[in-house]
Parts: C-alpha cells; structure tokens; sequence
C-alpha cells in the first residue's frame, strides 16, 4: 500500500511549506458537479446566468448617477447574501453560526434575512431530510444544490432560499430545476416555494405571505421549458467560444 504525501511537511529552498489556515466550512468553492462517468457539468445558477438581466442594467446605471461604484455595491451584497444563507442553513441545522469575521454591517442586513425565515417557519412543523444537498441529472446533464428538503406539516416540500430584492423569473426556473433534480433522484415533491430572505430592515415590516411565493403547476411547467431552453444555449454560447 503506497503512502500518502503529507503536502505540509514537503521543503521548498530549504523552507517547510506553512500548513494552510482554516477559515471554516463558510469558505468553501462551489461545488463541482460531475456525472456518473466524470463528466463536470454547469450548475443550474450557471445556465441560467444566459438570460437577459435589464434590471441589473438600470440598477447599474442608477448606481454610477448617485457616485457608488456597482462593483463594490454588487460584491458586498453577495457576501451579505451569502452570510444570509450561511445563517439560515446553521438555523436549519440548530448550529451555532461562525460570525467573527464579518463586519457589523454585514451581521445587521444578515439578521434581516434570518428574521424573515424565522417568521415563515413559525407555526409549522418541518422535518428536514436534505439540507444543502447537492443533485446531479444524468438526463439533462447539470447540477444543483437545494437549499432545504423535507416534509412541511406533512408534505414533501422543497424550499429555494433567494437573497434578492424580488423573486423573479430565473429564480422560479431555477426552482423548477431543483424540483425536476429531486425527482429524477428519486425524491418526491408535492409543493416548491420559494423564501426572499430580505436584506432591509423594511422587509421585516412586510407581510411574511410577500416574502414567499409557491410555484404553481403551471408555472413549473414553463418555468422548466424556460431551463431546458437555457440549457440550450448555454452550451451555444459555448460552442461559440471554442477556437
């Protein structure tokens, strides 16, 4: 049986190499996902990011009027967006959260998000079975990662968090992907919802029914016709690129 390397002890100019810091699970890539046979596919975030975005074009442009740089806008309200996940995944959980290394800003606007799922989950009985779950479809060939799976009082449900100022339609297509990726995995789904995890101290004020929307039938049906035709031209746009 051959050893394995142990990579912190290896020298380098007569130097040990320094062990690489841990910063917790909050720091990890996104997920890679692979077929059967090897083969890495695109999330379905990433087939998704073809369709046209004229809001993002008008926030921008709003943003450069008032002297803010979107780029520095746009890259905070990810990280406030991904610590709103992280903290409502560690709440799904019963963990405690890691907070020390974000800054008070971020920890308030997170604590919107946290607020808006506390208050949607109250006065129903969840019991979890998947929580962060990555799903591979063999058929369609890409991936995704579904935020929350169980039976909600009773019902075999799937719940799609979105930090995001509006649930709009990528985000209901996207919805439609996780359900047709459990299902190919053999999970069922009776209801799919998806929860906007507000960033605003006014999102707390609204009505909890404005902050989650169930994905009808109907809007399942098209929302995945509207994925399939992504996935189209995901891999257009990237044939196109090839030299």
């Amino acid at each position: 049986m051959t050893e394995e390397l142990d990579l912190t002890s290896v020298k380098t100019s007569g130097k040990k190499r320094r062990k690489r810091e841990d910063f917790g699970e909050k720091v990890k890539a996104h997920i890679q996902y692979r077929l059967a046979d090897g083969t890495v596919v695109p999330g379905s975030t990433t087939i998704l990011g073809v369709l046209d975005k004229p809001g993002l074009v008008r926030w921008a442009w709003n943003l450069g009027r008032e002297g803010i740089d979107a780029n520095k806008q746009r890259d905070e309200a990810a990280a406030i967006g991904s610590l709103a996940h992280y903290r409502v995944a560690c709440d799904m959980r019963g963990v405690e959260p890691d907070l020390k290394d974000y800054t008070p800003e971020q920890l308030r606007r997170s604590h919107f998000a946290l607020d808006t799922w506390q208050r949607w989950k109250a006065g129903k009985f969840l019991e979890p079975k998947l929580i962060e779950a990555p799903f591979v479809s063999e058929a369609h060939r890409y991936g995704g990662t579904v935020d929350w799976y169980g039976l909600v009082d009773g019902v075999p449900t799937l719940l799609d968090h979105k930090t995001s100022s509006g649930l709009y339609d990528e985000h209901k297509a996207q919805t439609a992907s996780y359900v047709k990726l459990l299902r190919e995995n053999g999970l069922p789904v009776k209801k799919a919802i998806l929860i906007r995890l507000g960033r605003t101290e006014e999102d707390t004020q609204e009505p909890i029914e404005n902050m989650s929307h169930v994905l009808s039938v109907r809007e399942a049906r098209i929302c995945w016709e509207i994925f399939l035709h992504a996935r189209e031209l995901y891999e257009l746009k990237k044939a196109l690129r090839r030299k």
